[in-house]
């Protein structure tokens, strides 16, 4: 395994215009480096469908191993994990933009963009997850980043499917998603409505993982939504996004039932070995 950094400047990043790339499903698989048939079709729920896509392979919560090509030697891995403070907050954070009787949820929302930097040495970072909490002065996104030895090339600009944004309200997120491939993870994301604000979609960057990984869907739980207070309603539900400390963030998105929301959300651990 080799040892060198290769340092990778996200520049552009978010503000990037590249169009985004489909995500698709590999019907065959290899396991530490050995092709195999690819496993049964795993089962999928009518919420997580939503989420992810039917055949999104991320709605399944079995860990699945995608080995790395032939004679690849070397693996992605996490260098540092993110901080925590000592209330188990992430230590960065970004603050949304002030409340306004013209302001809504949504656009609060989509002008405070989580970006995962370069460390002072150069090293790329990729989210490790993210929290929203509500205060008496201001609302803030709380978020990790952690540093990866050996990262492959960013893939910039993706967008996920665009759907009504029900007049700027939380209930707007519902179904909307952002996915890294299934050898990636998210470096950053950001809501990005129309013009109108009518319709609304995530905008996100990924980077390549190199070597085998292994990726698990989780949810947050259930928490009952209140639209009269929308975003602190679900600043309040402290549907934290937090995947492990040696695992990074690879897709997420809001689903809605009935009055009740959670974040559904995938991690993917670099540079897996197993034992």
């Amino acid at each position: 395994m080799s040892n060198a950094i290769v340092p990778l400047a996200l520049l552009g990043s978010i503000g990037s215009s590249i169009a985004g790339v489909a995500y698709g499903v590999s019907t065959e698989w290899k396991f530490l480096g050995l092709k195999k048939e690819a496993p049964p079709a795993p089962v999928v729920t009518t919420s997580q469908a939503t989420i992810f896509g039917e055949n999104d392979l991320s709605a399944s919560t079995d860990e699945l191993i995608v080995g790395a090509g032939e004679g690849e030697e070397i693996y992605s891995s996490i260098g540092a994990e993110a901080e925590l403070d000592e209330a188990g907050l992430y230590k960065t954070s970004e603050t949304l933009g002030a409340a306004g009787e013209d302001v809504t949820t949504l656009d609060r929302l989509a002008g405070t963009p989580i970006t995962c930097g370069e460390t002072e040495d150069g090293m790329t970072t990729g989210l490790q997850g993210f929290m929203l909490r509500h205060g008496d002065d201001n609302d803030k996104y709380y978020y990790g980043c952690a540093s990866l030895d050996e990262p492959g090339n960013a893939q910039l600009g993706k967008y996920g499917k665009q759907g009504n944004s029900d007049q700027g309200r939380v209930s707007g997120l519902s179904g909307k998603s952002a996915i890294c491939g299934t050898k990636q993870a998210m470096t950053s994301f950001v809501l990005h409505p129309n013009r109108s604000g009518s319709k609304v979609q995530y905008k996100y960057d990924c980077i390549d993982l190199k070597g085998p990984t292994k990726v698990r869907t989780a949810t947050t739980r259930y928490s009952r939504y209140n639209e009269d207070e929308d975003l602190k309603s679900l600043a309040d539900a402290a549907l934290d996004i937090k995947c492990n400390n040696e695992e990074l963030l690879q897709a997420f998105g809001l689903e809605k039932s009935g009055n009740n929301i959670r974040y559904i959300y995938r991690c993917v651990t670099p540079g897996y070995e197993e034992d």
